[in-house]
């Protein structure tokens, strides 16, 4: 954990920030997960990059990992990042979204696209209160086809997670059937 803390806060790993933060966000760990929480509001110094960017999105849905494994810090982080305007009250640093619309596709600004990232680590997380969450919102007024649809595709990945554990769902959704295989004994077909 230190080590990955260490590498989000130096500027010359800004090319393993991403992986950075998602691991820390699988350890759930609470220093981690501080350390996640404040690169997602400063994710360091100089012109935002759509690399920063893409690693920031990142960051917060790997707060569902940590959420997933009953950090309630990230679980809340993520409950509250589904409202666009809770992303200004944090103070977060302005930076170009991690994707440009595709044709037909409306455009959206950072903050609906941290709420999509949001969106995504409270599916990853599993947890009853989630679900709850994202019910609420999808039943918000105001929404646009597009941001309907992600939750839609999300809550349903939110009970595949709660059915089946987040790691055979990581595993089905990466087509193997043994999500760890060499946990097999080797006699076992």
């Amino acid at each position: 954990v230190p080590e990955l803390i260490a590498i989000l806060r130096d500027p010359r790993r800004e090319a393993n920030w991403n992986n950075a933060a998602v691991m820390l966000g699988m350890l759930g760990e609470p220093a981690g997960v501080d350390a996640v929480v404040a690169f997602i509001c400063e994710p360091g110094a100089g012109e935002p990059s759509a690399s920063r960017a893409w690693a920031r999105g990142n960051a917060v849905a790997a707060l569902g990992y940590a959420a997933h494994r009953g950090h309630p810090g990230a679980l809340q982080y993520l409950t509250e990042g589904l409202d666009p305007g809770s992303w200004a009250r944090r103070g977060l640093r302005g930076v170009p979204g991690p994707r440009q619309p595709e044709a037909g596709e409306e455009s959206e600004g950072p903050a609906e696209l941290l709420v999509e990232r949001a969106v995504v680590g409270l599916a990853l997380s599993g947890r009853p209160e989630a679900r709850a969450a994202l019910e609420g919102r999808l039943r918000a007024p105001g929404l646009s086809p597009g941001q309907r649809h992600v939750l839609e595709v999300q809550l349903a990945e939110h009970g595949k997670v709660a059915a089946a554990g987040l790691l055979r769902y990581d595993g089905e959704r990466r087509g193997r059937s043994d999500p760890n295989p060499r946990a097999r004994p080797q006699n076992q077909p």
